[in-house]
């Protein structure tokens, strides 16, 4: 939220103007459906990462990422995927509990009141 960064700006001396920052969704979620093309076409894009297995290197990378990108924007994309869904239920809980204390020290430490609940930001539990 612009509160937040603005405490952590004055805080820490920063000089930022934050009502300029964007404070839109950068990394959106997939939906169903991209997700699986964007499984089922990555063994055939050249990509710039090492230690990638590429079967048949056959497509530019930007092919896939634009139409995937554009198919994500439609309602044929289907229900976005969740991270629970996408890494699992025991890997979210390990996550949770390595990040909930860390995230109500930040929140002491700045002395903000921030309901991060909403936010699915795992606190330690009451």
């Amino acid at each position: 939220s612009k509160a937040f960064v603005r405490h952590f700006a004055e805080r820490f001396q920063l000089d930022v103007d934050t009502d300029t920052l964007g404070y839109s969704t950068r990394n959106e979620s997939l939906g169903k459906l991209t997700l699986l093309l964007s499984r089922m076409l990555g063994p055939f894009t050249r990509w710039q990462t090492s230690n990638r297995l590429v079967l048949l290197p056959i497509l530019p990378r930007w092919i896939p990422k634009a139409g995937l990108k554009a198919l994500n924007k439609t309602p044929l994309s289907g229900p976005a995927v969740s991270n629970r869904q996408l890494f699992g239920d025991r890997l979210i809980h390990e996550l949770e509990q390595r990040y909930a204390s860390a995230n109500q020290a930040l929140l002491d430490e700045l002395g903000l009141q921030l309901p991060l609940h909403e936010y699915h930001y795992p606190l330690p539990d009451e």
